[in-house]
This record gives structure tokens, sequence and C-alpha cells, in this order.
């Protein structure tokens, strides 16, 4: 478990947020502004991330936390968007894809219920996969 709670709720809002946030071409870090303009490398796209949770938790160590986990997801999510595609849990898009409610939920359980110390060992895609399958299968059970 990470040293801040970091809800599903929470992720929600941030991956709807994130349409606007991935666009910011300035961002303010610990009081200091800069000017991304158009880029969208990982290190733009780490700072903008970084400045949106800043807006919500202030300049704090559970900002950065949730910044860093919140990255790391994101990453895990571009890198195996065609995995994700052709299991048909998400959608790709040029600008932004199509993302299934139960893969998120996968991909928030497994990132959140470990240290982020631990997140070196890397969940593969297949993991995730058979996960949001299993609280597909648990929704339509219900």
């Amino acid at each position: 478990m990470n040293s801040f709670s970091y809800s599903f709720d929470e992720f929600l809002r941030h991956c709807r947020d994130w349409g606007i946030v991935r666009h910011y071409e300035h961002v303010t870090i610990g009081g200091v502004t800069e000017e991304l303009g158009n880029e969208c490398d990982y290190i733009s796209g780490m700072l903008r991330v970084r400045d949106y949770m800043e807006q919500l938790y202030g300049t704090t160590e559970e900002a950065a936390e949730k910044a860093k986990l919140f990255s790391i997801m994101q990453m895990f999510l571009d890198e195996h968007a065609v995995d994700f595609d052709s299991e048909r849990l998400a959608v790709l898009g040029r600008e932004q894809g199509l993302i299934s409610f139960h893969l998120l939920r996968a991909i928030h359980h497994i990132f959140t219920s470990q240290p982020l110390s631990a997140l070196d060992r890397n969940a593969t895609p297949q993991e995730v996969i058979a996960l949001a399958k299993k609280y597909e299968s648990q929704d339509y059970d219900n």
C-alpha cells in the first residue's frame, strides 16, 4: 500500500481531467512557472501531471506521490494500448482513446495495492486484462 490513499474515485477524476491537463501550455510547480507550449514528450507530461496534482493537493508529498502514481498508470496504459484494444477493453484513438471502466479499475487496483518502490516489478498486460475481465464478469453476474 502506498503511504497516501489514492482512491479509485480520485483516479477516475484525474483520468477525466487529463483531457484538459495534457494540453496545459504553462505549468507552475513549487511556485515556479515554466512554458511548455505544445510539447508532448514524457517530461512535459510529467510536469503537467505534477502541476495538476499541486493544484489539487498543494505543494505536498501527497501531490508528488499521486503525480508519480498517476503518471506510471498512464504510461502503462499508453505502452500496452494495443493489447487492451485487441481485448476490447480500450479503443485506440488519434488524440486520446476510450478506456473501459473495468480496465481503469484493474490498473488502479494493481498499481495502488503495492508500494511505489515495488512497482519496478512491472505488472504484465495479461495480468491487468485478466483482472479487468474478472471485474467485467462480476458486473454482468449482478
